[in-house]
């Protein structure tokens, strides 16, 4: 999620990047630094958003601001345990914003969020599978592990 909001902000978006399981953690901290978020920190292209927007309320109230970013990451929308209905309330209210939500898809009631979606990527053993409205469903593999063991070397980007 971080190499794709480098991605987002290279062509000029600002981002917002909301992940309440995580919070800014060890390992966040360093793949923001891995992928050069420090970068568009300073050029204000990157919002990391606050412990309080954990909860949905704060989260919405915070989108609102005309400052907020173009393109809205949460991670994930399990944790944060939102509702289908919120989630159709920022899609009517946001309509130009992008947003990219992260889901497991572990409860059976975030199945019907697929109805929502313009796009869905499901990824499984590092193989991302797009499904579309807009055609181009072809496979991505995320990280090949026999290309990434040669010579003994190991990396996932």
């Amino acid at each position: 999620m971080v190499q794709m909001a480098v991605a987002f902000m290279q062509v000029g978006y600002k981002v917002s990047y909301n992940s309440p399981e995580q919070g800014k953690s060890k390992s966040f901290q360093e793949a923001a630094l891995r992928h050069g978020i420090t970068d568009f920190i300073g050029a204000g292209m990157f919002i990391y958003c606050e412990k309080s927007q954990k909860a949905f309320e704060n989260w919405y109230r915070r989108l609102t601001s005309p400052n907020s970013g173009k393109v809205i990451i949460l991670d994930s929308a399990d944790y944060m345990g939102l509702t289908f209905e919120q989630m159709q309330m920022l899609f009517e209210r946001f309509p130009r914003k992008t947003f990219i939500i992260v889901s497991w898809l572990v409860n059976p009631y975030l199945k019907k969020f697929e109805h929502l979606m313009d796009a869905i990527v499901k990824v499984e053993n590092f193989v991302a599978k797009p499904i579309s409205r807009h055609g181009g469903n072809k496979d991505f593999v995320i990280w090949d592990k026999k290309e990434s063991n040669k010579n003994g070397q190991i990396s996932m980007f």
